[in-house]
């Protein structure tokens, strides 16, 4: 801290998480954090600082295929990881801010419930990776029946390329996470 501060010599940053991922998608998110000091932005960095490396690598892995997938075919994705109360959902698409915006809050609401988590933070990607928006949800988890009926949908239920109206075990999950379903609802 004293050579930030004072300008004493040595690393001004010391080895952690924040030198290891360096140059990643999230070393990118926290340097940009510094320059959007809101609350959102502040309640999104420390949840991130919060995170395992192993959670960090998965993160950046992620990220990495949405960014992928929606620039070989230009449509909306998302990946979603849940830690303890909390849980980020990470979108990627070329849709306008206020469309973009509904469809990762609607997203978030349904993640948030699913992990009965207290909060979800929403985080909207341009194709190339750079930090479009946050979205932030807090608040004690609470059974909602609406929800319920939502996720019991037989509808919410098939994959997204259904034929025979059965999911595999490494479909991706049909409730959009990017997911495969052994991994994701199959589980619950």
């Amino acid at each position: 801290m004293a050579a930030r501060r004072d300008g004493v010599p040595g690393a001004t940053t010391p080895d952690g998480i924040l030198t290891r991922f360096e140059g990643t998608h999230f070393g990118r998110f926290i340097a940009d954090i510094e320059d959007k000091p809101t609350p959102v932005a502040i309640d999104f960095g420390l949840m991130l600082l919060e995170l395992s490396e192993d959670t960090v690598r998965n993160l950046n892995n992620y990220i990495d295929r949405v960014l992928a997938m929606t620039a070989a075919d230009g449509r909306l994705h998302d990946a979603s990881i849940a830690v303890e109360s909390t849980g980020l959902t990470v979108h990627c698409s070329r849709l306008p801010r206020a469309e973009a915006a509904i469809k990762l809050r609607r997203h978030c609401e349904k993640r948030k419930y699913l992990a009965k988590a207290d909060s979800w933070f929403g985080l909207a990607l341009a194709p190339n990776g750079s930090m479009r928006f946050f979205a932030e949800l807090v608040g004690p988890w609470k059974f909602d029946p609406a929800m319920e009926a939502l996720w019991q949908s037989p509808s919410l239920m098939r994959p997204l390329n259904a034929g025979d109206g059965k999911s595999g075990r490494n479909d991706p999950c049909p409730c959009g996470s990017g997911k495969k379903y052994k991994r994701c609802c199959l589980g619950r």
